[in-house]
Order: structure tokens, then sequence, then C-alpha cells
């Protein structure tokens, strides 16, 4: 997981901890490279690859997480899901607010941390 941010890397960790192929998961994101990152102003995306060789996925789930991070500059928390594609190879990282702009915050040096769930 070198490519991924601190904060990536953090909520990647703790979506691993929930999964039921944890193990799977997290031998997919030793292999990640992050392809394109985007601040969309209401949270983020993170494009990643993955290396095929390794195994997929074999929950019938495609979305996984229910990770929340109290994020320096956003009064309220994000909230964080892993997307995986079809064929159960992880895809996306996505950070949503809850009717907050996170414009002018830089996700690959913001201050943050992981707490449970409401």
């Amino acid at each position: 997981m070198l490519d991924f941010t601190a904060l990536e890397r953090a909520v990647l960790e703790e979506i691993c901890k929930e999964t039921q192929d944890g193990g799977a998961l997290e031998r997919q994101l030793a292999t990640a490279r992050v392809t394109r990152r985007e601040n969309t102003g209401d949270g983020f995306f993170s494009w990643f690859a993955v290396d095929r060789t390794c195994a997929a996925l074999t929950s019938r789930w495609r979305v996984l997480g229910n990770v929340h991070a109290a994020i320096e500059g956003l009064e309220r928390q994000l909230l964080l899901t892993l997307f995986c594609d079809r064929d159960g190879y992880a895809d996306i990282l996505e950070a949503t607010t809850a009717r907050e702009s996170s414009a002018g915050i830089d996700f690959s040096t913001v201050r943050f941390s992981i707490n449970p769930p409401f």
C-alpha cells in the first residue's frame, strides 16, 4: 500500500478488518498502484489498479466498508467506501461529506482520525 496516502491507507486497513475476504483484499491492496485521484468538492475518489494474479474476493458484495473519518477542516465526518469490480478486485475508494465542501482540502496531507460509525 505504498502508493496510498496516509488517509487512504488507514481507511483500507480498516475495511480489510471488517471484510469477510480481508486476507484476499490485503493481498490485492499490497500490489495496488493509484491511477487517478479527484477531489470532487464533496469528498474524493481514488482509482487504483491491483495485480489480477492475486485471488479475487469471493464475497458477492462489491461495496465494502463503513468507515468514518474526522478530517481537519470539516465539521462532519467523511464516510468512506471501497468499490470492487464485478470480477472481485478492488477498484475505487470513495469518500463523501454530508453537505459540506471539501474543495480546499488536500487529502494527501490532511490530519485525520478514523472513528467508529455513529
